[in-house]
Parts: structure tokens; C-alpha cells; sequence
């Protein structure tokens, strides 16, 4: 019985030999970097560097999220065409999800099952070409991974949502452009059917990232002080536009 899961087509085979000579090419410098398990906890700026640049590297050539569409910066490819630059670049220790994984693995899934086509087209292409660092905030001290207990409110007044609250256990030691933020929006409501996601630029006034000392590495505390987050995805994308680019 043949396991072999690696699809072997002519045109799989050239696409392979295109990722292969492709790593070979902008992977060197990182022979001394020892990986993390995901994105870097510990204060190692040359690893953190290296994936934000790698991964904007790939989204230029549309490999970091390959299998989205082609209008949102994807390259429209097919999962043989993903399994193939995931085992590419695992030669390496460094699996694919691992580079993107602070850089919206769930926000980007998200916008694109449940966004408006302005929000897509907004919100998706800077993602998917890895030039923002998207932390993804919902634990919380008092109610870890069940997100019933999910204090921080986000309550709306007038146009926009006043964010209250504390998340914990997030990120690194580099400061992220966005918050892909987990929020009550409606204390008295039905537990877990008032709660949404905020998308909140991480420099608005009222917003607090304290780093945590902890034997694993590097984590945060982000405290949201009375912060006013525009109702409109595209709003909140274009007050971070300016920035998205700067902690690269």
C-alpha cells in the first residue's frame, strides 16, 4: 500500500523545484537562528526579524497565504500546491503556519468566511502580504480558554465601540499594529451569544501592553482604558495603515 501523501504531477514537481530554489535563495542568514515554536517569545530580535521579513517576502509572492484568491493577494493555488511549500520550508524547521501565525491565522479566515467585499478588499491584502503583526487576544485572569467568561465589554456609543477590560498571556516583546480582540457586547445577553471580535489598531489612546517575565519567554498584559474603536472594519483599517510598515 502506497502512503505517499506528496502529489506528483509535471506540474507539482516544477513548482516544487520553484519553492526549493526559492528558500535556498532567501533563507540564508538564518543558520544560526534557533526557532521557536511559534513566533518568538524570548527577546531574540535577529528571529523576529527574520520571519517578518521572510513572511513579507512570501507575501509578495502570494506563497504566505497560497490557497486564498487572487484579488484579496493570494495566489489562488490548490492544497497539493500548500503541502508542497509547507513541507519546503519545514526542510528548514520553520513550518509555514509558524511565520503567519502572528500575522492573522485567525483573522484572515475570518474576514474572509464573514467580511463584506469592502472589508475583504480593505482588510485582507495587508495580511496576506505579511506586512501586519496581528496579536489574537481573548484569554483573560479569571476565565483562561472559556471565552463564556469574557469580561472585556465593548459597549456602543454613538458611531463608535467603548472597549473596557484586560487580556492576558499575549504576543511577544515586540508591540503588534493590530488587536484581533474578543469582546462582550452585551453584559446582560445569553452567555456566548454576546460576544464578537473587534479588529482595534493597538495605538489608540487607552490601550496598556505590559510585558509578563515568565519562565517560557515574553508574554503581555493589554489593558483597554475607556478605548473608542471606529464600528467600521475599514475605518480601523486605515487608522493603522500609517504605522503597518514601521515595526516591521
Amino acid at each position: 500500500m502506497d502512503f505517499d501523501l506528496q502529489p506528483d504531477t509535471p506540474e507539482i514537481r516544477a513548482f516544487r523545484k520553484e519553492v526549493r530554489e526559492w528558500l535556498e535563495e532567501n533563507m540564508r542568514g538564518s543558520e544560526h537562528l534557533r526557532w521557536s515554536a511559534r513566533w518568538s517569545t524570548r527577546e531574540n530580535n535577529d528571529e523576529y526579524q527574520f520571519r517578518r521579513q521572510l513572511a513579507n517576502k512570501l507575501g509578495q509572492k502570494r506563497w504566505l497565504f497560497p490557497t486564498y484568491p487572487v484579488q484579496y493577494g493570494g495566489a489562488g493555488l490548490t492544497l497539493d500546491h500548500q503541502f508542497v511549500l509547507e513541507t519546503e520550508i519545514d526542510r528548514y524547521g520553520l513550518p509555514l503556519g509558524s511565520i503567519f501565525y502572528t500575522l492573522a491565522r485567525l483573522v484572515a479566515p475570518a474576514v474572509l468566511k464573514f467580511g463584506t467585499e469592502e472589508q475583504k478588499m480593505e482588510f485582507l491584502p495587508p495580511m496576506l502580504r505579511g506586512e501586519l503583526a496581528v496579536w489574537q487576544v481573548l484569554t483573560e485572569p479569571q476565565g483562561g480558554s472559556d471565552v463564556a467568561h469574557c469580561l472585556t465589554k465593548a459597549i456602543r456609543d454613538g458611531d463608535d465601540f467603548v472597549v473596557n477590560g484586560q487580556k492576558i498571556m499575549v504576543g511577544h516583546h515586540l508591540p503588534p499594529d493590530c488587536l484581533w480582540t474578543l469582546v462582550c457586547t452585551n453584559p446582560a445577553g445569553k452567555r456566548h451569544e454576546n460576544l464578537g471580535w473587534l479588529y482595534i489598531p493597538a495605538n489608540l489612546p487607552g490601550i496598556t501592553i505590559q510585558h509578563l517575565h515568565l519562565m517560557m519567554g515574553i508574554k503581555n498584559a493589554v489593558f483597554f482604558d475607556n478605548v473608542r474603536v471606529p464600528p467600521s472594519i475599514s475605518s480601523a483599517a486605515r487608522t493603522t495603515a500609517g504605522r503597518s510598515r514601521t515595526a516591521i
